[in-house]
């Protein structure tokens, strides 16, 4: 065990952590399957065993309700998919929430009660956790041996185009390197930065650490970036305090510095890397001062192809779904149509119905999030408004209602802001009520 100022950290936590959140493909090909179905028994009976526990913070109540919603989502999609004759299997990913995420996130705020401790020390642990991800991204990096042993393993995972994409990226050892992991990485470095201003220092050495491991993998992250200490500078706003401003854009500046030294060591040990984000660095650049770029241009034309009316369905599909989503090709064969973008995939799975339903409860959970009692105001304004910009950013290409390591992080989140009855918490200097000023 290890300690993080007053935070014992739980290894165990830390090991369960990193196997759902990132779901690493290490014991492929013996195990191919997402690492959530190891966690579900385990999760759950930890749950039952201590419900007594449970009960002292978490609103029971609340959880089934939240749990009941979902599995309306669920049924309601199956009848709709069984209408059209489609297939119901892509509705996993409720499953895996109702069975495997949220036991999970009460199993871990049930374990850190035990020990008296609370938000501060769940953080404390999601950090760590993101740290042993970008320990393995810069391991990879460095070290072609090790990249070359993640890329073996992906692949028999089943992730064959990783061959393609590994000369210049997918340096770091989970499932979803080239999307969501890299996305989890970004939150967490803004977390870092956050905690580091606000409370302990020593967060802010994390800050660089996790952004660099989220962009050697995702160029999309400089945007998440960018949103993310956006958020940070809301949250800081709200404490009105000139001094946290002030560390706020130290800490950006320093930033900025770290990251130009970090472009340098990049190009020094893979020059096709170092092109690949220098690209996406200079497009981002250029985008903001108002100036033409290639590919932003065509991203956005696409876009607009994409949401256009031929791509919406069609009469009644349009208010009820089809039961199917149109990303990449999945549909494109039945329906002739096709959009990565994660709203269309909702209108074409349940209609506006299930867009506004599940929609509606996210924003509902980010606005309990914001009022939270269990942190500080402030802090509960800047998790939800990092987490509203990264739904924005990232359902535009890309399905943000999925099961993947950014919802894993956000269920564990909301299990302690938007479940706990709100009482102070023992261990935890952050858990005092808003009412208290403190």
């Amino acid at each position: 065990m290890i300690r993080i100022g007053k935070t014992k950290i739980s290894l165990p936590m830390i090991l369960f952590m990193y196997m759902l959140i990132y779901n690493p493909p290490l014991l492929a090909p013996l195990y191919r399957s997402n690492s959530v179905w190891l966690m579900m028994l385990p999760s759950a009976a930890y749950v039952l065993l201590n419900r007594e526990t449970l009960k002292e913070f978490i609103s029971v109540r609340a959880v089934l309700w939240t749990e009941a919603i979902l599995g309306v989502l669920l049924v309601y999609l199956m009848a709709i998919a069984k209408i059209h004759d489609n297939p119901v299997s892509e509705f996993g990913y409720f499953v895996y929430w109702m069975a495997g995420d949220i036991p999970f996130a009460l199993a871990c705020w049930i374990a850190l009660r035990k020990r008296g401790l609370g938000f501060e020390a769940l953080l404390d642990h999601l950090l760590i956790t993101g740290l042993a991800m970008a320990a393995t991204s810069v391991a990879a990096f460095l070290i072609p041996a090790v990249k070359e042993f993640f890329v073996e393993k992906m692949i028999a995972y089943g992730i064959p185009y990783v061959i393609k994409l590994s000369s210049y990226r997918y340096s770091g050892l989970a499932a979803n390197l080239s999307s969501t992991a890299a996305y989890v990485q970004s939150a967490l470095a803004c977390i870092a930065l956050w905690r580091g201003i606000r409370e302990k220092p020593l967060w802010l050495a994390a800050f660089p650490v996790l952004a660099f491991s989220a962009n050697l993998n995702v160029r999309t992250t400089v945007y998440l970036m960018i949103a993310g200490m956006a958020a940070v500078l809301i949250g800081i706003l709200f404490t009105k305090d000139l001094k946290q401003i002030g560390k706020f854009f130290l800490a950006a500046g320093s930033a900025l510095a770290i990251a130009y030294f970090g472009l340098g060591l990049i190009r020094y040990v893979n020059p096709m890397t170092y092109e690949w984000l220098a690209r996406g660095i200079e497009e981002v650049t250029s985008f903001v001062a108002g100036e033409e770029v290639p590919y932003t241009d065509a991203f956005f034309a696409e876009l607009a192809w994409m949401l256009s009316p031929e791509h919406f369905p069609r009469g009644l599909m349009l208010i009820f779904g089809a039961g199917t989503e149109i990303m990449g090709t999945i549909a494109e064969g039945k329906y002739g149509v096709s959009s990565d973008v994660g709203f269309m995939n909702d209108l074409w799975r349940g209609g506006i119905l299930y867009l506004l339903i599940i929609t509606g409860l996210y924003l509902w959970m980010l606005w309990k999030m914001a009022r939270s009692r269990t942190v500080r105001r402030e802090t509960g304004i800047f998790l939800a408004a990092l987490f509203l910009f990264f739904f924005g950013i990232t359902n535009i290409k890309g399905h943000f209602f999925i099961h993947s390591d950014l919802t894993v992080i956000l269920w564990i989140l909301m299990a302690g802001l938007v479940w706990n009855r709100g009482e102070t918490e023992k261990g935890n200097g952050e858990n005092e009520r808003i009412e208290q000023g403190i």
